[in-house]
């Protein structure tokens, strides 16, 4: 009997055995090896599984929509080795070693909610996989898990969650949606790894777990600072917006995108990308498009730049995208050095554009 197609939007991507999955990545778990203090002993007691754990949870996934499968695995266990390498302020009285160990699991758990978020997996027959419940990598077949049979791994379908079911946004106003994916994601993490590793790392360090979670509670609660009034150099703008992409926040040409490729330009969705970008760098929002012009990292329209009485706000066009006719965007110059960093996709569409100061 031939097997159901796969609906429009949908990706089919075969499983991988856990063998298979560390030999794959092993280059991403020894980045993070190498940003860290552990002896080869202390990296197997705790760090080494986490880094399974999470890999168990995201190895097929993509880390935006039109990126390759397995690519949240990727950008997760980089962000991971980053925040080991800068180590992140840890509890008083840890040794150096346990604070990367609490960094690696705080690193780790937004990209955990992401996979268990962010994205629909069903079997090839159709059936809905719940990926908070369980790490992707252990739903298999039963058939699989029997000893000394060889049968094909499973394939799956993976498509973007529907418009009610992505990881909430962050927002600096409301903490309490930040704090809770975060921890979100660490209690499906740490489900995830074996309880003879908790048990030997927390025996180890007693402290660990209550490190992690006591900053990840501190980060999250802390008031938001206030903004400031001086307006940002190119350098600190362009490093945070780097950030946001690197990070999984600004994707492109996709429902809810932050960034929109079309025939050959690319814009930035003012309205919600405005506040995340002033709350990054704790700035008063009104500042950030007179600065993004003045350092030519926004183009401005030419009817506006001919006509003095226009400000910055009328630097803002509106564009037609597959899923609305007119968003407010700014353009962004200098296309190609962002696209080096971006999973662009192709035209998708002409732009329908006009401009506010016409």
């Amino acid at each position: 009997m031939n097997r159901p197609m796969a609906p429009p939007g949908w990706r089919e991507v075969a499983a991988i055995d856990l063998a298979a999955l560390v030999q794959r990545y092993g280059a991403g778990f020894g980045r993070v090896r190498d940003c860290g203090d552990w002896s080869e002993r202390r990296f197997r007691q705790f760090c080494g599984p986490l880094l399974l754990a999470f890999a168990r949870h995201a190895h097929l996934l993509p880390s935006a929509p039109d990126a390759p499968c397995g690519s949240l695995l990727e950008v997760g266990l980089d962000a991971c080795a980053r925040s080991v390498l800068a180590e992140a302020a840890g509890g008083a009285g840890l040794s150096r070693i346990d604070r990367q160990e609490a960094v690696a699991l705080r690193a780790l758990s937004p990209w955990t909610v992401s996979a268990a978020r962010q994205w629909q997996v069903s079997s090839r027959e159709g059936k809905s996989i719940v990926l908070g419940g369980e790490p992707l990598a252990d739903q298999l077949d039963a058939a699989n898990r029997c000893a000394g049979r060889s049968v094909p791994l499973p394939v799956y379908r993976i498509a973007p969650a529907a418009a009610g079911d992505p990881l909430p946004e962050a927002d600096a106003s409301a903490p309490g949606l930040a704090i809770g994916a975060r921890m979100l994601g660490i209690v499906l993490l740490l489900r995830a790894v074996p309880p003879t590793v908790l048990a030997s790392a927390c025996a180890a360090s007693p402290a660990l777990l209550e490190s992690a979670l006591e900053s990840a509670l501190e980060s999250a609660l802390e008031p938001h600072p206030v903004p400031t009034s001086v307006r940002p150099g190119a350098a600190v703008l362009r490093v945070a917006m780097h950030a946001l992409i690197a990070e999984g926040q600004w994707m492109v040409n996709a429902r809810r995108s932050r960034l929109w490729h079309l025939d050959g330009r690319l814009f930035l969705v003012w309205k919600t990308a405005s506040k995340e970008l002033s709350g990054r760098l704790a700035i008063d929002p009104t500042l950030l498009l007179p600065a993004l012009i003045e350092h030519r990292i926004v183009r401005v329209p030419p009817v506006c730049a001919q006509n003095a009485d226009r400000g910055p706000a009328d630097a803002t066009l509106l564009i037609r995208t597959p899923h609305t006719d007119a968003l407010p965007v700014v353009e962004l110059a200098a296309v190609d050095e962002w696209l080096r960093s971006l999973p662009v996709s192709g035209a998708g569409g002409a732009s329908s554009e006009v401009q506010r100061c016409a």
